[in-house]
């Protein structure tokens, strides 16, 4: 209902203040378009802004009616560089135009919006002035329709889940694919969890300061190009180019400080003795309460652990590009680094980064092109969970005493976790225009990716640990595409081929126990043993097909085609094909903007198939075996798995439906749409039977439905040549239900939380929970309902016998809402966002109010706890070594519904003449404030998430999490 409020109320404001249309005189202008000294056929112009556009003919030609005044033409066409032009010259009628190619993944996936039949969003990156961060993907919450990010802690560069129309898979990966300038990338996190360290941002080896633009593609005819790796999406990643013009120079830099938006608040010494005393007496003991570690309370000093552990973060990144050309060769070279330490001490995160994209005419229709970049990272990891630093400070008795391992863990010379990772991306392309509206292109495409991790402690036990992991990823790319127009039929063609290979080598080793403590590395250690020595080789062969029409720019028509083949797949599955159609209708488009209230309506549809073979296991298509030392002391192999020569990629079939419509001349633009995405042969651990030797096997037989309603509503408003506002509102409602598992259910085991579950006829990830009843008046117990809904007592018995299905870790419906303010050189911009209809599990609070076992300390919200005066509460009565702890009901399944003041950012552009004064071109100092604020009836972090379980289902549990960080930054671009 609120949601609905605010939509009234903005799109109310908006209409009261600009029904109306400015009267202006037009004039005709006209020009010629190309490329390489080649006339360009078919290129898409639009006035910035109206809905007049028009398309160029066979000579290249192109002629607009535009108002009389002060313009910007934008020019577009598959396969080439989009340009800007900016009318500004109110005499002269003959502008002719220089367009340059781009790479084969904007031919394959990027067209003009208002001619597509396709759901693609795309993002320039203006968004990362607004909101710096280590990672790109931090960017876009709150930005895009069906895309959900959810950060799973505060730590640096700690990993990001990204989905686009919710989760897709029981045990494969959800996130979506990564295309870097066409190369696909290899994103999955391959650090180790050891002693429950989080896993790492595999994407924040790239700088957001490097990115010209982001595609985020959502429908089936977008992603079935991409195969049996489209299902859960697409996101495209356009680093930045040259330009054939001079030299330009830019450097950036900025400072910043970051503190977490949430604490636990803790008992302190003082009370914590009361407490605990009162819990002593009420299991009927006598005497004082006892306390660990030796502390007497006479003689301790008391203390906050949890200032032991926090900091007041700080960060700091350094860019520095420049980018030119001239009509025979582009460049855009960049640089940059980054170090940050986060608000918890002893995480730290540092990156070198370089990128060098270069283009080159070879000859009069030959063109060679690349793009190459290089980072390496060094991130000092923390653990999580109960052992984790967090947890340690959390729950310490607040008392100093010795020999305290949170303590010694703080030292560096007792505990040291270090990742490094380094990685190589390079594209070489070859474009050759064999005819004006006929060329070829091939691509080769590498990813290097390499991580080496050293963990090293004292204690409890002295361990040592390295682990070493390299990719290799190879792609090779081949395409023909035509693109012409014959009268008013418009048509693009796109057929080609690619072929991926990925080689990936995993070796770990350990030791322990050595004879001098200084000696931190694995030879120095004893019992030295191999725990991890794997390979890993994915293939993929394929060919696409890619053809889109228009009529009279007004009836449009896409198809699309692939077949994948590989031996990831079972034998009798080893060819895989994925096709997709759409098909829109532009019901209204103005001619005469100055008069019309309605000024664009497209509706369109589309129907596809994709695949997911992002797989988290290994050869199931053939019988596997391992190593065991169990026959008379004798090594020797015994079979695990069983061959499946079905085994193949899940599938989703996926259908859309949406409006797009525009007023005033485009001055407010929007889209709602309707999606359902049914994915079938979901990859399940099934039971087999006995007689084939084996317990279970790997098996295609789940399903399941995702579907929901996407609307977004843009304003651009100018209300004089020096103020403007910008506004935009997205909206995204996803419902998830597990259809179908065959009769079998998958359970993720969390140790310290309550299980996960999917379960056929629920949505996905719901818990296994008792009904919490509250605190019984009389005796200060914890009720719960039995399955008749009558309440009893809270027992573990109980307890297990009445559990029932309830929650939803996945959000039903999110977005955001962001304006953007302009005046002179003034620019503020204010971005919300929000989500809600889910629940979180905070699996914390089972220690911090479950009572006293004699070791930990208790939340404050214990002061409230159930005594015969204070009967009315929902704190049980405080009992010392209580099983209280290990009750999971749903008094902790909680509500996470929130709005969140993402972003605040205030900029200013120096003034020209200043900037003369200076010698240089451009230059603005900006202030950029993040997670200002959050309004939610949880009193913690509601997008906390702890990965507790590998399963994509096992999220929305809050245990010893770092909140999300509270950060201030002061940044300097200045151009020269």
């Amino acid at each position: 209902m609120k949601t609905k409020i605010l939509l009234f109320f903005i799109i109310s404001l908006i209409f009261n203040n600009f029904t109306f249309a400015q009267k202006k005189k037009t004039r005709k202008i006209t020009g010629k378009i190309t490329s390489n000294q080649q006339i360009l056929s078919g290129v898409s112009i639009l006035v910035k802004g109206l809905a007049i556009d028009t398309i160029s003919n066979q000579a290249g030609q192109y002629d607009l009616e535009i108002p009389n005044y002060f313009v910007k033409l934008t020019f577009h066409k598959i396969g080439f560089i989009s340009q800007e032009l900016e009318i500004n010259d109110l005499k002269k009628t003959v502008f002719d135009v220089q367009m340059y190619s781009d790479t084969l993944q904007k031919i394959w996936a990027s067209q003009q919006k208002l001619k597509t039949t396709k759901n693609i969003y795309s993002i320039d990156n203006q968004v990362f002035n607004y909101f710096p961060s280590v990672s790109f993907e931090a960017a876009l919450q709150g930005k895009v329709t069906g895309l959900q990010i959810l950060q799973d802690n505060g730590m640096t560069a700690s990993p990001i889940r990204t989905q686009i129309r919710g989760i897709n898979s029981l045990l494969n990966s959800s996130q979506p694919l990564y295309v870097l300038d066409g190369m696909i990338l290899d994103t999955d996190s391959y650090s180790s969890d050891l002693e429950s360290f989080s896993k790492n941002n595999p994407l924040a080896d790239l700088n957001p300061s490097e990115i010209e633009r982001i595609e985020v593609l959502k429908d089936a005819t977008a992603t079935a190009i991409y195969g049996a790796r489209g299902a859960n999406g697409v996101i495209l990643i356009f680093s930045k180019k040259g330009r054939n013009e001079k030299t330009e120079f830019q450097a950036n830099y900025y400072v910043g400080i970051s503190n977490p938006t949430y604490k636990n608040s803790m008992l302190s010494g003082k009370d914590y003795l009361k407490y605990a005393q009162e819990s002593w007496q009420n299991a009927g003991k006598t005497g004082n309460v006892p306390l660990p570690n030796g502390i007497d309370p006479e003689k301790t000093e008391e203390t906050n652990w949890q200032n032991q552990i926090y900091q007041q973060g700080i960060q700091q990144q350094t860019d520095f590009s420049a980018k030119g050309g001239n009509e025979k060769t582009t460049f855009f070279v960049a640089g940059g680094y980054r170090n940050e330490n986060s608000f918890l001490k002893t995480n730290r995160f540092q990156r070198w980064n370089a990128r060098l994209n270069l283009t080159h005419e070879l000859a009069k229709n030959l063109s060679f092109q690349t793009q190459i970049s290089f980072a390496k990272t060094t991130q000092n990891r923390i653990p999580l969970g109960l052992n984790g630093d967090l947890a340690n400070a959390t729950l310490a008795i607040p008392f100093v005493y010795e020999n305290n391992l949170l303590a010694n863990n703080l030292k560096p010379e007792n505990r040291n976790s270090v990742l490094q990772t380094q990685r190589l991306t390079a594209n070489f392309g070859l474009i050759w225009q064999i005819t004006p509206v006929f060329k070829f292109k091939s691509e080769l495409g590498t990813n290097f990716l390499s991580n080496q991790e050293h963990f090293y402690r004292t204690n409890p036990i002295p361990k040592v640990t390295e682990r070493f992991f390299s990719s290799e990823n190879y792609l090779f790319s081949n395409a023909f595409v035509l693109d012409n127009s014959i009268d008013d039929h418009h048509f693009q063609a796109v057929l080609g081929m690619q072929m991926q290979n990925i080689q990936q080598k995993t070796l770990e080793n350990e030791g322990s126990v050595w004879v001098n403590p200084s000696l931190q590395s694995l030879q120095s250690a004893n019992n030295q043993k191999v725990v991890v020595n794997n390979y890993r080789n994915i293939g993929y062969t394929s060919g696409f097909f890619q053809f889109d029409y228009s009529f009279k720019t007004k009836y449009l028509f896409s198809a699309v085609i692939r077949t994948d083949y590989s031996k990831v797949f079972g034998e009798n599955k080893r060819f895989q094909t994925f096709p997709a159609v759409s098909a829109g209708y532009i019901a209204y488009q103005a001619n005469d903007l100055r008069r019309n209230l309605l000024s664009f309506l497209k509706v369109k549809t589309s129907i596809g198939i994709t695949g997911n073979s992002m797989f988290r296991v290994d050869n199931q298509y053939v019988s596997t075996y391992q190593i065991a030392n169990g026959y008379n002391g004798l090594s020797g192999l015994i079979p695990v798995g069983i061959a499946n020569p079905n085994f193949a990629p899940e599938k989703s079939l996926q259908t859309d439906l949406s409006l797009e419509y525009g007023f005033f001349g485009q001055k407010i633009t929007g889209s709602v749409g309707y999606y359902q995405r049914k994915t079938s042969d979901l990859l399940i651990n099934s039971p087999i039977s006995y007689t084939s030797g084996y317990e279970n096997a790997l098996l295609n037989l789940g399903k399941m439905t995702n579907s929901g309603i996407e609307f977004n509503l843009n304003g651009n408003f100018d209300f004089s040549a020096d103020f403007s506002w910008k506004m935009g509102l997205n909206l995204t409602t996803n419902q998830n239900k597990v259809d179908d598992l065959a009769l079998n259910q998958i359970v993720s085991k969390n140790p310290n939380s309550a299980d996960q579950l999917a379960v056929a006829g629920q949505n996905l990830g719901v818990w296994q929970l008792a009904k919490w009843a509250g605190i019984d008046n009389l005796t200060g117990k914890e009720l719960i309902f039995d399955l008749s809904g009558q309440k009893i007592e809270a027992n573990q018995e109980n307890i297990s016998k009445n559990q029932t299905f309830m929650g939803n870790p996945t959000p039903t419906y999110f977005g955001g809402l962001q304006n953007s303010f302009s005046y002179k050189g003034l620019e503020i911009n204010v971005l919300f966002t929000f989500s809600g209809g889910n629940q979180v599990y905070l699996a914390d609070r089972k220690y911090l109010e479950g009572g006293f076992d004699g070791t930990n300390n208790q939340a404050s919200t214990i002061t409230d706890r159930w005594t015969s005066p204070n009967q009315n509460t929902n704190i049980q009565q405080l009992v010392y070594q209580s099983d209280n702890q290990n009750f999971n009901t749903s008094r902790y399944l909680k509500d996470a519904d929130f709005w969140r003041l993402r972003s605040l950012s205030v900029a200013y552009h120096l003034p020209k003449e200043l900037n003369e004064k200076m010698q240089i071109t451009s230059s603005k100092i900006f202030v950029s404030m993040q997670n200002l604020a959050t309004f939610s009836k949880l009193d913690v972090d509601p997008e906390s998430n702890s990965a507790l379980s590998a399963l994509p289902f096992s999220y929305g549990n809050a245990f010893f999490t770092p909140s999300q960080a509270k950060t201030l930054l002061f940044g300097v671009q200045v151009g020269f």
